[in-house]
Protein backbone atom coordinates (compact mmCIF):
# COMPACT_ATOMS: atom_id res chain seq x y z
CA UNK A 1 0.00 0.00 0.00
CA UNK A 2 2.87 2.36 0.81
CA UNK A 3 4.31 2.10 -2.69
CA UNK A 4 0.84 2.54 -4.19
CA UNK A 5 0.54 5.86 -2.35
CA UNK A 6 3.89 7.01 -3.72
CA UNK A 7 3.11 6.02 -7.30
CA UNK A 8 -0.30 7.72 -7.03
CA UNK A 9 1.31 10.92 -5.77
CA UNK A 10 3.68 10.93 -8.75
CA UNK A 11 0.85 10.20 -11.16
CA UNK A 12 -1.34 13.03 -9.87
CA UNK A 13 1.68 15.37 -9.95
CA UNK A 14 2.16 14.49 -13.61
CA UNK A 15 -1.54 15.02 -14.36
CA UNK A 16 -1.49 18.41 -12.59
CA UNK A 17 1.63 19.37 -14.53
CA UNK A 18 0.01 18.40 -17.84
CA UNK A 19 -3.13 20.40 -17.02
CA UNK A 20 -1.00 23.42 -16.12
CA UNK A 21 0.62 23.17 -19.56
CA UNK A 22 -2.79 24.06 -20.98
CA UNK A 23 -2.14 27.63 -19.83
CA UNK A 24 0.85 27.76 -22.17
CA UNK A 25 -1.51 27.77 -25.16
CA UNK A 26 -2.53 31.28 -24.11
CA UNK A 27 0.97 32.71 -23.51
CA UNK A 28 1.11 34.53 -26.82
CA UNK A 29 2.66 37.62 -25.24
CA UNK A 30 5.16 35.66 -23.16
CA UNK A 31 8.82 35.52 -24.19
CA UNK A 32 10.53 32.23 -24.98
CA UNK A 33 12.50 32.57 -21.75
CA UNK A 34 9.25 32.85 -19.79
CA UNK A 35 7.82 29.77 -21.48
CA UNK A 36 10.92 27.66 -20.83
CA UNK A 37 11.15 28.75 -17.20
CA UNK A 38 7.41 28.18 -16.66
CA UNK A 39 7.70 24.65 -18.05
CA UNK A 40 10.41 23.52 -15.63
CA UNK A 41 9.03 25.55 -12.71
CA UNK A 42 5.66 23.82 -13.12
CA UNK A 43 7.28 20.40 -13.24
CA UNK A 44 9.21 20.82 -10.00
CA UNK A 45 6.56 22.84 -8.21
CA UNK A 46 3.65 20.43 -8.72
CA UNK A 47 5.81 17.48 -7.71
CA UNK A 48 6.67 19.29 -4.49
CA UNK A 49 3.27 20.62 -3.43
CA UNK A 50 1.34 17.48 -4.35
CA UNK A 51 3.87 15.19 -2.73
CA UNK A 52 3.52 17.05 0.56
CA UNK A 53 -0.09 18.25 0.24
CA UNK A 54 -1.36 14.85 -0.87
CA UNK A 55 1.29 12.19 -0.43
CA UNK A 56 2.29 13.03 3.14
CA UNK A 57 -1.29 13.25 4.59
CA UNK A 58 -2.28 10.03 2.81
CA UNK A 59 0.83 8.29 4.16
CA UNK A 60 -0.13 9.39 7.69
CA UNK A 61 -3.72 8.21 7.17
CA UNK A 62 -2.47 4.87 5.92
CA UNK A 63 -1.00 4.34 9.39
CA UNK A 64 -4.41 4.98 10.94
CA UNK A 65 -6.81 3.49 8.39
CA UNK A 66 -6.05 -0.17 7.74
CA UNK A 67 -8.84 -0.89 5.29
CA UNK A 68 -7.54 -0.35 1.76
CA UNK A 69 -11.00 0.36 0.26
CA UNK A 70 -11.68 3.19 2.72
CA UNK A 71 -8.26 4.72 2.14
CA UNK A 72 -8.53 4.40 -1.64
CA UNK A 73 -11.99 6.01 -1.58
CA UNK A 74 -10.65 8.97 0.36
CA UNK A 75 -7.67 9.19 -1.98
CA UNK A 76 -10.00 9.19 -5.00
CA UNK A 77 -11.95 12.09 -3.48
CA UNK A 78 -8.76 14.08 -2.85
CA UNK A 79 -7.39 13.48 -6.33
CA UNK A 80 -10.73 14.34 -7.97
CA UNK A 81 -10.95 17.61 -6.03
CA UNK A 82 -7.44 18.62 -7.11
CA UNK A 83 -8.00 17.78 -10.79
CA UNK A 84 -11.46 19.42 -10.91
CA UNK A 85 -9.98 22.60 -9.39
CA UNK A 86 -7.17 22.67 -11.94
CA UNK A 87 -9.53 22.03 -14.88
CA UNK A 88 -11.87 24.83 -13.76
CA UNK A 89 -8.86 27.10 -13.33
CA UNK A 90 -7.73 26.27 -16.87
CA UNK A 91 -11.18 27.12 -18.27
CA UNK A 92 -11.09 30.45 -16.43
CA UNK A 93 -7.53 31.19 -17.56
CA UNK A 94 -8.30 30.36 -21.19
CA UNK A 95 -10.94 33.09 -21.31
CA UNK A 96 -9.71 35.71 -18.83
CA UNK A 97 -5.92 35.20 -18.62
CA UNK A 98 -5.91 35.01 -14.85
CA UNK A 99 -6.29 32.11 -12.46
CA UNK A 100 -9.13 31.46 -10.03
CA UNK A 101 -8.56 33.69 -7.02
CA UNK A 102 -10.15 34.52 -3.67
CA UNK A 103 -12.11 37.47 -5.09
CA UNK A 104 -13.66 35.29 -7.81
CA UNK A 105 -14.59 32.55 -5.32
CA UNK A 106 -16.16 35.15 -3.01
CA UNK A 107 -18.13 36.62 -5.92
CA UNK A 108 -19.33 33.14 -6.93
CA UNK A 109 -20.43 32.28 -3.38
CA UNK A 110 -21.93 35.61 -2.34
CA UNK A 111 -22.50 37.60 -5.52
CA UNK A 112 -26.06 36.46 -6.13
CA UNK A 113 -26.67 36.31 -9.87
CA UNK A 114 -23.54 38.30 -10.70
CA UNK A 115 -22.07 34.99 -11.86
CA UNK A 116 -24.82 32.82 -13.30
CA UNK A 117 -24.51 29.34 -14.82
CA UNK A 118 -27.02 28.00 -17.31
CA UNK A 119 -28.55 24.53 -16.89
CA UNK A 120 -26.42 23.29 -19.80
CA UNK A 121 -23.25 24.54 -18.10
CA UNK A 122 -24.17 22.76 -14.85
CA UNK A 123 -24.84 19.50 -16.72
CA UNK A 124 -21.53 19.69 -18.56
CA UNK A 125 -19.70 20.54 -15.36
CA UNK A 126 -21.28 17.58 -13.57
CA UNK A 127 -20.28 15.36 -16.49
CA UNK A 128 -16.69 16.58 -16.25
CA UNK A 129 -16.61 15.93 -12.49
CA UNK A 130 -17.95 12.38 -12.90
CA UNK A 131 -15.36 11.67 -15.60
CA UNK A 132 -12.59 12.99 -13.37
CA UNK A 133 -13.74 10.84 -10.44
CA UNK A 134 -13.68 7.79 -12.69
CA UNK A 135 -10.25 8.76 -13.99
CA UNK A 136 -8.93 9.26 -10.44
CA UNK A 137 -10.08 5.79 -9.49
CA UNK A 138 -8.35 4.45 -12.57
CA UNK A 139 -5.09 6.14 -11.55
CA UNK A 140 -5.21 4.49 -8.12
CA UNK A 141 -6.09 1.11 -9.61
CA UNK A 142 -3.20 1.35 -12.09
CA UNK A 143 -0.82 2.43 -9.30
CA UNK A 144 -1.79 -0.60 -7.21
CA UNK A 145 -1.05 -2.91 -10.15
CA UNK A 146 2.38 -1.32 -10.63
CA UNK A 147 3.29 -1.89 -6.98
CA UNK A 148 5.81 -4.63 -7.63
CA UNK A 149 7.08 -3.40 -10.99
CA UNK A 150 8.64 -0.16 -9.77
CA UNK A 151 11.50 -0.91 -7.39
CA UNK A 152 12.86 2.57 -6.68
CA UNK A 153 11.63 6.12 -7.17
CA UNK A 154 14.78 7.80 -5.90
CA UNK A 155 16.17 8.81 -9.34
CA UNK A 156 12.90 10.59 -10.15
CA UNK A 157 12.87 12.19 -6.70
CA UNK A 158 16.39 13.56 -7.01
CA UNK A 159 15.81 14.85 -10.54
CA UNK A 160 12.60 16.67 -9.61
CA UNK A 161 14.15 18.03 -6.41
CA UNK A 162 17.03 19.45 -8.45
CA UNK A 163 14.57 21.08 -10.88
CA UNK A 164 12.58 22.53 -7.96
CA UNK A 165 15.63 24.01 -6.24
CA UNK A 166 17.04 25.43 -9.49
CA UNK A 167 13.78 27.12 -10.54
CA UNK A 168 13.23 28.55 -7.06
CA UNK A 169 16.74 30.02 -6.95
CA UNK A 170 16.26 31.46 -10.44
CA UNK A 171 13.03 33.11 -9.29
CA UNK A 172 14.76 34.58 -6.22
CA UNK A 173 17.33 36.21 -8.49
CA UNK A 174 14.66 37.16 -11.02
CA UNK A 175 12.46 39.06 -8.62
CA UNK A 176 15.42 40.71 -6.88
CA UNK A 177 16.81 41.92 -10.20
CA UNK A 178 13.31 42.58 -11.56
CA UNK A 179 13.69 40.28 -14.57
CA UNK A 180 10.28 40.40 -16.22
CA UNK A 181 10.85 37.16 -18.16
CA UNK A 182 11.07 35.28 -14.85
CA UNK A 183 8.54 37.26 -12.78
CA UNK A 184 5.80 37.01 -15.41
CA UNK A 185 5.87 33.20 -15.18
CA UNK A 186 3.75 33.56 -12.05
CA UNK A 187 0.87 34.68 -14.26
CA UNK A 188 0.79 31.36 -16.10
CA UNK A 189 1.39 28.73 -13.39
CA UNK A 190 -1.64 28.03 -11.17
CA UNK A 191 -1.09 28.15 -7.39
CA UNK A 192 2.52 29.24 -7.95
CA UNK A 193 4.01 30.83 -4.83
CA UNK A 194 7.77 30.81 -5.38
CA UNK A 195 10.48 31.87 -2.93
CA UNK A 196 11.40 35.55 -3.03
CA UNK A 197 13.75 36.47 -0.15
CA UNK A 198 14.19 40.00 -1.51
CA UNK A 199 15.49 41.35 1.81
CA UNK A 200 18.15 38.65 2.02
CA UNK A 201 19.14 39.24 -1.60
CA UNK A 202 19.34 43.00 -0.98
CA UNK A 203 21.68 42.40 1.96
CA UNK A 204 23.86 40.37 -0.39
CA UNK A 205 23.88 43.31 -2.79
CA UNK A 206 21.61 41.67 -5.35
CA UNK A 207 18.82 44.10 -6.31
CA UNK A 208 17.45 45.97 -9.30
CA UNK A 209 18.17 49.63 -10.03
CA UNK A 210 15.67 51.81 -8.18
CA UNK A 211 14.16 53.25 -11.34
CA UNK A 212 13.11 49.78 -12.55
CA UNK A 213 11.33 48.70 -9.38
CA UNK A 214 7.58 48.49 -9.71
CA UNK A 215 5.73 50.97 -7.52
CA UNK A 216 3.43 49.57 -4.87
CA UNK A 217 -0.11 50.71 -5.71
CA UNK A 218 -1.89 49.11 -2.77
CA UNK A 219 -1.12 51.63 -0.04
CA UNK A 220 -4.16 52.45 2.06
CA UNK A 221 -2.97 55.95 2.98
CA UNK A 222 -5.17 58.61 1.42
CA UNK A 223 -4.97 62.34 1.17
CA UNK A 224 -8.31 62.83 -0.57
CA UNK A 225 -9.03 65.42 -1.76
CA UNK A 226 -5.68 67.16 -1.91
CA UNK A 227 -7.44 70.41 -1.04
CA UNK A 228 -11.01 71.02 0.03
CA UNK A 229 -13.06 71.83 -3.08
CA UNK A 230 -14.94 75.11 -3.25
CA UNK A 231 -18.32 75.66 -4.89
CA UNK A 232 -20.33 78.77 -5.72
CA UNK A 233 -23.75 78.25 -4.18
CA UNK A 234 -26.28 79.84 -6.52
CA UNK A 235 -29.99 79.68 -5.82
CA UNK A 236 -31.05 77.86 -8.98
CA UNK A 237 -33.21 74.75 -8.57
CA UNK A 238 -31.13 71.60 -8.30
CA UNK A 239 -31.45 69.05 -11.07
CA UNK A 240 -31.85 65.37 -10.36
CA UNK A 241 -28.98 63.16 -11.53
CA UNK A 242 -30.07 59.80 -13.01
CA UNK A 243 -27.51 57.20 -14.08
CA UNK A 244 -29.39 54.85 -16.40
CA UNK A 245 -26.94 52.03 -16.95
CA UNK A 246 -26.54 48.41 -17.91
CA UNK A 247 -23.66 46.09 -17.21
CA UNK A 248 -21.62 44.95 -20.24
CA UNK A 249 -23.17 47.28 -22.82
CA UNK A 250 -21.15 47.46 -25.99
CA UNK A 251 -20.74 50.85 -27.64
CA UNK A 252 -21.19 49.73 -31.25
CA UNK A 253 -24.58 48.17 -30.47
CA UNK A 254 -26.04 51.50 -29.49
CA UNK A 255 -27.68 51.77 -32.89
CA UNK A 256 -31.09 51.80 -34.54
CA UNK A 257 -31.14 48.03 -35.08
CA UNK A 258 -30.20 46.72 -31.62
CA UNK A 259 -31.43 49.57 -29.40
CA UNK A 260 -34.13 51.25 -31.52
CA UNK A 261 -36.08 52.81 -28.62
CA UNK A 262 -33.07 54.36 -26.84
CA UNK A 263 -31.61 55.35 -30.21
CA UNK A 264 -34.75 57.28 -31.13
CA UNK A 265 -34.85 59.00 -27.72
CA UNK A 266 -31.18 60.00 -27.99
CA UNK A 267 -31.33 61.82 -31.33
CA UNK A 268 -31.87 65.23 -29.74
CA UNK A 269 -29.50 64.53 -26.84
CA UNK A 270 -25.72 64.75 -26.34
CA UNK A 271 -24.05 61.66 -27.81
CA UNK A 272 -20.38 60.86 -27.30
CA UNK A 273 -19.60 58.43 -30.09
CA UNK A 274 -16.05 57.54 -29.06
CA UNK A 275 -16.40 56.93 -25.34
CA UNK A 276 -14.50 54.43 -23.20
CA UNK A 277 -14.51 52.91 -19.77
CA UNK A 278 -11.11 52.99 -18.02
CA UNK A 279 -11.62 49.37 -17.03
CA UNK A 280 -12.80 46.03 -18.36
CA UNK A 281 -14.65 45.01 -15.19
CA UNK A 282 -17.56 46.25 -13.10
CA UNK A 283 -15.73 47.09 -9.87
CA UNK A 284 -13.34 49.62 -11.31
CA UNK A 285 -15.57 50.67 -14.20
CA UNK A 286 -18.17 52.06 -11.77
CA UNK A 287 -15.43 53.34 -9.46
CA UNK A 288 -13.95 55.40 -12.30
CA UNK A 289 -17.27 57.15 -12.93
CA UNK A 290 -17.98 58.31 -9.39
CA UNK A 291 -14.42 58.99 -8.24
CA UNK A 292 -12.88 60.01 -11.58
CA UNK A 293 -9.71 58.22 -10.48
CA UNK A 294 -7.71 55.31 -11.94
CA UNK A 295 -8.58 51.74 -10.93
CA UNK A 296 -5.45 51.45 -8.77
CA UNK A 297 -7.17 53.56 -6.13
CA UNK A 298 -9.93 51.03 -5.52
CA UNK A 299 -8.21 49.28 -2.61
CA UNK A 300 -7.23 52.42 -0.66
CA UNK A 301 -10.76 53.81 -0.92
CA UNK A 302 -12.31 50.44 -0.07
CA UNK A 303 -9.97 49.88 2.88
CA UNK A 304 -10.79 53.29 4.34
CA UNK A 305 -14.49 53.24 3.33
CA UNK A 306 -14.08 56.67 1.74
CA UNK A 307 -17.03 57.88 -0.35
CA UNK A 308 -16.45 60.07 -3.43
CA UNK A 309 -16.63 63.86 -3.13
CA UNK A 310 -19.38 63.82 -5.75
CA UNK A 311 -21.72 61.86 -3.46
CA UNK A 312 -20.80 63.54 -0.17
CA UNK A 313 -21.15 67.05 -1.65
CA UNK A 314 -24.58 66.27 -3.07
CA UNK A 315 -25.61 64.89 0.32
CA UNK A 316 -24.54 68.21 1.85
CA UNK A 317 -26.82 69.92 -0.67
CA UNK A 318 -29.75 67.78 0.50
CA UNK A 319 -29.82 65.22 -2.29
CA UNK A 320 -31.50 61.88 -1.69
CA UNK A 321 -29.13 59.16 -2.90
CA UNK A 322 -30.75 55.96 -4.18
CA UNK A 323 -29.47 52.84 -5.94
CA UNK A 324 -31.54 50.40 -8.02
CA UNK A 325 -28.95 47.84 -9.03
CA UNK A 326 -29.71 44.29 -10.06
CA UNK A 327 -26.41 42.79 -8.91
CA UNK A 328 -25.77 43.11 -5.15
CA UNK A 329 -23.93 46.27 -4.17
CA UNK A 330 -21.85 44.39 -1.64
CA UNK A 331 -20.29 42.21 -4.39
CA UNK A 332 -18.51 44.23 -5.77
CA UNK A 333 -18.36 46.39 -2.66
CA UNK A 334 -19.99 49.60 -3.89
CA UNK A 335 -21.93 49.84 -0.62
CA UNK A 336 -18.57 50.39 1.07
CA UNK A 337 -17.03 52.69 -1.52
CA UNK A 338 -19.26 54.70 -3.86
CA UNK A 339 -22.21 54.64 -1.45
CA UNK A 340 -20.27 54.34 1.81
CA UNK A 341 -21.90 57.51 3.16
CA UNK A 342 -25.46 56.48 2.22
CA UNK A 343 -27.73 55.01 4.89
CA UNK A 344 -30.46 52.43 4.25
CA UNK A 345 -29.05 51.60 0.85
CA UNK A 346 -30.96 49.19 -1.36
CA UNK A 347 -28.43 46.37 -1.86
CA UNK A 348 -29.81 44.29 -4.74
CA UNK A 349 -32.74 42.78 -6.61
CA UNK A 350 -34.69 39.53 -6.49
CA UNK A 351 -35.88 37.29 -9.30
CA UNK A 352 -35.62 33.76 -10.64
CA UNK A 353 -33.39 34.96 -13.48
CA UNK A 354 -31.21 37.99 -14.09
CA UNK A 355 -33.81 39.30 -16.53
CA UNK A 356 -36.47 39.01 -13.81
CA UNK A 357 -34.18 40.73 -11.33
CA UNK A 358 -33.76 43.60 -13.81
CA UNK A 359 -37.53 44.01 -13.80
CA UNK A 360 -37.40 44.14 -10.01
CA UNK A 361 -34.86 46.97 -10.23
CA UNK A 362 -37.16 48.88 -12.56
CA UNK A 363 -40.22 48.24 -10.37
CA UNK A 364 -38.42 49.54 -7.29
CA UNK A 365 -37.32 52.68 -9.13
CA UNK A 366 -40.91 53.26 -10.25
CA UNK A 367 -42.19 52.71 -6.70
CA UNK A 368 -39.64 55.20 -5.41
CA UNK A 369 -40.93 57.87 -7.81
CA UNK A 370 -44.55 57.10 -6.88
CA UNK A 371 -43.72 57.39 -3.18
CA UNK A 372 -42.03 60.75 -3.76
CA UNK A 373 -45.20 62.07 -5.37
CA UNK A 374 -47.44 60.64 -2.65
CA UNK A 375 -45.36 62.09 0.19
CA UNK A 376 -44.66 65.38 -1.52
CA UNK A 377 -40.91 64.81 -1.36
CA UNK A 378 -39.33 67.69 -3.26
CA UNK A 379 -35.70 66.87 -2.55
CA UNK A 380 -33.45 66.51 -5.59
CA UNK A 381 -32.14 62.98 -5.95
CA UNK A 382 -29.44 60.84 -7.46
CA UNK A 383 -30.65 57.52 -8.88
CA UNK A 384 -28.17 54.83 -9.86
CA UNK A 385 -30.10 52.37 -12.05
CA UNK A 386 -27.91 49.45 -13.05
CA UNK A 387 -29.38 46.56 -15.06
CA UNK A 388 -27.50 43.32 -15.65
CA UNK A 389 -29.04 41.21 -18.45
CA UNK A 390 -26.24 41.58 -21.07
CA UNK A 391 -23.68 40.56 -18.45
CA UNK A 392 -25.55 37.25 -18.04
CA UNK A 393 -26.52 36.97 -21.73
CA UNK A 394 -30.18 36.85 -20.69
CA UNK A 395 -33.38 38.48 -21.93
CA UNK A 396 -37.11 38.46 -21.29
CA UNK A 397 -40.05 37.36 -23.42
CA UNK A 398 -40.44 38.75 -26.92
CA UNK A 399 -36.76 39.66 -27.33
CA UNK A 400 -35.54 36.85 -29.60
CA UNK A 401 -35.06 39.28 -32.46
CA UNK A 402 -31.63 38.18 -33.67
CA UNK A 403 -31.21 34.68 -35.05
CA UNK A 404 -29.61 32.17 -35.15
CA UNK A 405 -28.83 32.48 -31.47
CA UNK A 406 -27.91 30.27 -28.55
CA UNK A 407 -30.69 29.84 -26.02
CA UNK A 408 -28.29 30.41 -23.13
CA UNK A 409 -24.63 31.12 -22.61
CA UNK A 410 -22.29 28.17 -22.03
CA UNK A 411 -18.68 29.12 -21.32
CA UNK A 412 -17.43 25.54 -21.03
CA UNK A 413 -15.66 24.45 -24.19
CA UNK A 414 -15.47 27.88 -25.82
CA UNK A 415 -12.42 28.21 -28.06
CA UNK A 416 -11.24 30.05 -31.14
CA UNK A 417 -13.11 27.66 -33.44
CA UNK A 418 -16.47 28.33 -31.73
CA UNK A 419 -18.87 30.06 -34.13
CA UNK A 420 -19.33 33.66 -33.00
CA UNK A 421 -22.62 34.57 -34.72
CA UNK A 422 -25.05 32.61 -32.45
CA UNK A 423 -23.35 34.09 -29.37
CA UNK A 424 -23.32 37.59 -30.84
CA UNK A 425 -27.05 37.27 -31.52
CA UNK A 426 -27.70 36.00 -27.99
CA UNK A 427 -25.86 39.05 -26.69
CA UNK A 428 -27.78 41.35 -29.04
CA UNK A 429 -31.06 39.89 -27.80
CA UNK A 430 -30.06 40.72 -24.23
CA UNK A 431 -29.30 44.31 -25.26
CA UNK A 432 -32.61 44.47 -27.12
CA UNK A 433 -34.24 43.54 -23.81
CA UNK A 434 -32.30 46.28 -22.02
CA UNK A 435 -33.43 48.75 -24.68
CA UNK A 436 -37.02 48.07 -23.64
CA UNK A 437 -36.13 48.49 -19.96
CA UNK A 438 -34.40 51.78 -20.74
CA UNK A 439 -37.55 52.99 -22.52
CA UNK A 440 -39.74 51.96 -19.56
CA UNK A 441 -37.37 53.80 -17.21
CA UNK A 442 -37.45 56.94 -19.36
CA UNK A 443 -41.24 56.74 -19.60
CA UNK A 444 -41.76 56.70 -15.83
CA UNK A 445 -39.33 59.61 -15.49
CA UNK A 446 -41.48 61.50 -17.98
CA UNK A 447 -44.73 60.43 -16.29
CA UNK A 448 -43.53 61.93 -13.02
CA UNK A 449 -42.66 65.21 -14.75
CA UNK A 450 -38.94 64.84 -14.11
CA UNK A 451 -37.57 65.13 -17.65
CA UNK A 452 -37.11 68.90 -17.58
CA UNK A 453 -35.25 68.95 -14.27
CA UNK A 454 -33.14 65.80 -14.52
CA UNK A 455 -29.75 65.09 -16.03
CA UNK A 456 -29.90 61.54 -17.42
CA UNK A 457 -26.66 59.71 -18.15
CA UNK A 458 -26.90 56.52 -20.22
CA UNK A 459 -23.74 54.42 -20.24
CA UNK A 460 -22.16 51.16 -19.03
CA UNK A 461 -19.40 49.97 -16.72
CA UNK A 462 -17.51 48.20 -19.52
CA UNK A 463 -18.10 46.49 -22.85
CA UNK A 464 -18.33 42.81 -23.84
CA UNK A 465 -16.06 40.93 -26.22
CA UNK A 466 -17.29 37.99 -28.32
CA UNK A 467 -13.83 36.77 -29.28
CA UNK A 468 -13.34 39.76 -31.59
CA UNK A 469 -9.59 39.53 -31.10
CA UNK A 470 -9.41 35.81 -31.92
CA UNK A 471 -7.69 35.14 -28.58
CA UNK A 472 -10.53 33.18 -26.96
CA UNK A 473 -11.86 36.19 -25.04
CA UNK A 474 -15.58 35.70 -24.40
CA UNK A 475 -16.87 38.47 -22.15
CA UNK A 476 -14.68 40.98 -20.33
CA UNK A 477 -11.98 41.32 -17.70
CA UNK A 478 -9.34 39.83 -20.01
CA UNK A 479 -8.13 42.63 -22.33
CA UNK A 480 -8.15 46.41 -22.63
CA UNK A 481 -9.14 46.40 -26.29
CA UNK A 482 -12.08 48.35 -27.75
CA UNK A 483 -14.36 45.31 -27.59
CA UNK A 484 -14.10 45.29 -23.79
CA UNK A 485 -13.84 49.02 -23.01
CA UNK A 486 -15.75 51.04 -25.62
CA UNK A 487 -19.22 51.89 -24.28
CA UNK A 488 -22.05 54.28 -25.16
CA UNK A 489 -22.44 57.66 -23.46
CA UNK A 490 -25.62 59.64 -24.02
CA UNK A 491 -26.53 62.59 -21.82
CA UNK A 492 -29.88 64.33 -21.54
CA UNK A 493 -29.06 67.72 -20.03
CA UNK A 494 -31.86 70.31 -19.87
CA UNK A 495 -30.58 73.63 -21.19
CA UNK A 496 -27.83 72.16 -23.35
CA UNK A 497 -28.09 71.73 -27.11
CA UNK A 498 -28.02 68.42 -28.92
CA UNK A 499 -24.52 67.34 -29.86
CA UNK A 500 -22.71 64.44 -31.51
CA UNK A 501 -19.11 64.37 -30.34
CA UNK A 502 -16.50 62.09 -31.91
CA UNK A 503 -13.52 63.00 -29.71
CA UNK A 504 -12.21 60.26 -27.44
CA UNK A 505 -13.82 60.62 -24.02
CA UNK A 506 -13.69 58.45 -20.92
CA UNK A 507 -15.64 57.78 -17.71
CA UNK A 508 -13.21 59.96 -15.74
CA UNK A 509 -14.79 62.99 -17.43
CA UNK A 510 -18.39 62.50 -16.28
CA UNK A 511 -18.23 63.64 -12.65
CA UNK A 512 -15.88 66.62 -13.23
CA UNK A 513 -18.30 67.83 -15.88
CA UNK A 514 -21.23 67.56 -13.48
CA UNK A 515 -19.33 69.28 -10.67
CA UNK A 516 -18.29 72.23 -12.83
CA UNK A 517 -21.32 72.62 -15.07
CA UNK A 518 -24.10 71.93 -12.58
CA UNK A 519 -22.63 72.42 -9.11
CA UNK A 520 -20.26 75.32 -9.82
CA UNK A 521 -16.96 73.83 -8.71
CA UNK A 522 -14.51 76.74 -8.76
CA UNK A 523 -11.38 75.16 -7.27
CA UNK A 524 -8.94 73.06 -9.24
CA UNK A 525 -10.69 69.78 -10.09
CA UNK A 526 -7.35 67.99 -10.25
CA UNK A 527 -7.35 68.16 -6.44
CA UNK A 528 -9.96 65.43 -6.41
CA UNK A 529 -9.96 63.70 -9.81
CA UNK A 530 -8.12 63.21 -13.10
CA UNK A 531 -11.09 63.76 -15.44
CA UNK A 532 -11.81 66.70 -17.72
CA UNK A 533 -14.84 68.80 -18.52
CA UNK A 534 -16.58 67.20 -21.51
CA UNK A 535 -17.74 70.57 -22.80
CA UNK A 536 -14.85 72.94 -22.04
CA UNK A 537 -11.53 71.17 -21.66
CA UNK A 538 -9.25 69.97 -24.42
CA UNK A 539 -9.51 66.19 -24.39
CA UNK A 540 -6.18 64.42 -23.90
CA UNK A 541 -4.69 62.28 -26.66
CA UNK A 542 -4.48 59.26 -24.37
CA UNK A 543 -6.52 57.54 -21.70
CA UNK A 544 -5.30 55.36 -18.87
CA UNK A 545 -7.25 52.12 -18.64
CA UNK A 546 -6.70 49.30 -16.22
CA UNK A 547 -7.78 46.97 -13.47
CA UNK A 548 -5.94 46.99 -10.14
CA UNK A 549 -2.23 46.67 -11.02
CA UNK A 550 -2.62 46.12 -14.77
CA UNK A 551 -2.66 49.20 -16.97
CA UNK A 552 -2.48 50.30 -20.53
CA UNK A 553 -2.23 53.76 -21.99
CA UNK A 554 -4.52 54.08 -24.99
CA UNK A 555 -3.36 56.50 -27.67
CA UNK A 556 -5.96 58.20 -29.83
CA UNK A 557 -4.37 56.91 -33.03
CA UNK A 558 -4.92 53.38 -31.75
CA UNK A 559 -1.29 52.89 -30.74
CA UNK A 560 -0.94 51.16 -27.38
CA UNK A 561 1.97 50.89 -25.00
CA UNK A 562 2.21 49.16 -21.64
CA UNK A 563 2.97 51.42 -18.73
CA UNK A 564 2.99 51.52 -14.96
CA UNK A 565 0.96 54.10 -13.09
CA UNK A 566 3.00 56.44 -10.93
CA UNK A 567 1.78 57.06 -7.41
CA UNK A 568 0.20 60.48 -7.03
CA UNK A 569 -0.39 62.54 -3.91
CA UNK A 570 -3.82 61.11 -3.03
Amino acid sequence: MKNTMRITAYAISLVAFLISLGSFIYTGYASNATKVYSFFASLGYFWFILWFALGLPIWILSKIITKAKVLYSFLTLCISTIIVSLVIDLIVFSQYRFHVNAAMIDLFLHGGKTISFSATMWLELIGIIISIIFGSGLIIFTASKMNDKIKSLKPINYSLLAILIATQIIYMFGISLYKVDIISAKEYIPLFYPLQATKLMAKLGISAPKESIKINLTSTRLNYPLNKPTFVNDEKPRKNIIFLMSDSLRGEYFNEEVMPLTWKWAQDKIIFENHFSPSNCTRTGIFSIFYSLPPSYWHPFFSTRTAPIFITHLQELGYDIQAFATAPLDHPEFAETVFASVKNLRIGSTGNTVADADLNSFDDFNKYLIKRDETGDKRPFVAFIFYDAPHAFQYGEGCEKFQPAWKEMNYIGLNNSTERLPIINLYKNSIYYIDKLFEKSLEVIKEHNLIDNSIIIVTSDHSQEINDSGKNFWGHNSSFNDAQTKVPLIIHWPGKKALKENRRTIHYDIVPTLLEEEFNLTSDKSDLCIGLNLFKDKIEDFNLVGYRSKYRRRIRKEKRINCHLSKTAF
